[in-house]
């Protein structure tokens, strides 16, 4: 049975658009790299476009550009939209584990609650503060938790499973 995973946003209702794969309109089959050839090809004679390459120099600014503006959380996550995440999973030894986050935004946690029939010698509210305000990101969620016994709040899990449930 697939997860029961579901993600409900608290942002303005996009229109839906069809979208399909270019696949199937294509008169033959091609690589990726031939397909790029191809497209540029088509641009530049059918709508007079000139094909630019870049110099060396320039070549390092747009790196400089990617790695100090594109690449960063806050152009890519910073204008996100609050959300809600739940997921559930049976994790043999463990038992079913629900997670319910409230994601704020930036992609940052705001708040986490568990449910489910998993035993545990601690509450698995403790965990809430301890992950409250960290990016919902894999490195950062790792390092809040380094210190965490996952095991006391789920027992027969690790850090890493929880992780994989969590994300």
């Amino acid at each position: 049975m697939p997860p029961d995973d579901k993600i409900e946003s608290r942002s303005i209702k996009s229109l839906r658009s069809r979208v399909s794969n270019i696949r199937p309109y294509m008169k033959t089959d091609m690589s990726v790299n031939d397909f790029w050839a191809a497209l540029r090809d088509y641009m530049c004679v059918s709508i007079n476009m000139e094909e630019i390459i870049l110099s060396t120099e320039q070549n390092v600014e747009v790196e400089e550009l990617k790695e100090n503006v594109y690449a960063q959380w806050s152009w890519n996550y910073g204008n996100s939209p609050p959300y809600t995440l739940r997921k559930v999973r049976r994790v043999e030894g463990c038992g079913k584990i629900e997670m319910l986050l409230d994601i704020e935004r930036e992609g940052k946690i705001r708040d986490i609650s568990f449910y489910g029939d998993f035993f545990s010698k601690r509450d698995p509210k403790e965990l809430g503060p301890i992950l409250a305000g960290k990016r919902f990101v894999y490195d950062e969620i790792m390092t809040a938790l380094k210190d965490v016994d996952i095991n006391e709040y789920f027992h027969g899990l690790d850090a890493e499973t929880f992780l994989v449930i969590m994300l």
